[in-house]
């Protein structure tokens, strides 16, 4: 019968799955691109993060830390405040690809996004790492 795997390993799939959009659109900006293909590329990455943020808010992750360690709810909520801004500025880059005025900081803005997301999926990580490695070693 085939072991099923922890939380924090799922977490860590989703996480690595969601980085090859992210690769995608790293790719896209060390070369030249044109502005349809920023444009889709930045819609494609706003979808797919949509898609693992309500995942993790609606009985995902995130709900699973709280029902195992309700004291985390400060993190939680940080966590879950941090993709509500995170939308924002999805949402701005995409009206940034739309106006199509400058290439240059589009990419300087959607690098430092990228490097909020990053860090933002760490700490998520982090958190359900030891939320629930904590619970296993203090079971032992």
């Amino acid at each position: 019968m085939p072991q099923r795997k922890s939380l924090s390993e799922t977490l860590a799939d989703e996480h690595r799955s969601l980085g090859k959009r992210i690769a995608e659109v790293r790719r896209l900006l060390e070369g030249t691109f044109s502005w349809d293909q920023a444009r889709v590329a930045i819609a494609e990455l706003r979808e797919a993060l949509e898609a693992h943020f309500s995942m993790e808010e609606t009985g995902g992750y995130l709900a699973d830390v709280l029902a195992h360690a309700p004291e985390r709810s400060l993190a939680v909520a940080k966590l879950e405040s941090d993709h509500s801004r995170m939308r924002g500025t999805l949402a701005q880059l995409l009206a940034e690809a739309l106006v199509a005025r400058s290439r240059e900081e589009l990419t300087k803005n959607t690098r430092a996004f990228l490097v909020t997301l990053a860090e933002h999926e760490r700490q998520e990580n982090e958190l359900v790492h030891t939320t629930f490695s904590t619970d296993v070693a203090a079971s032992d």
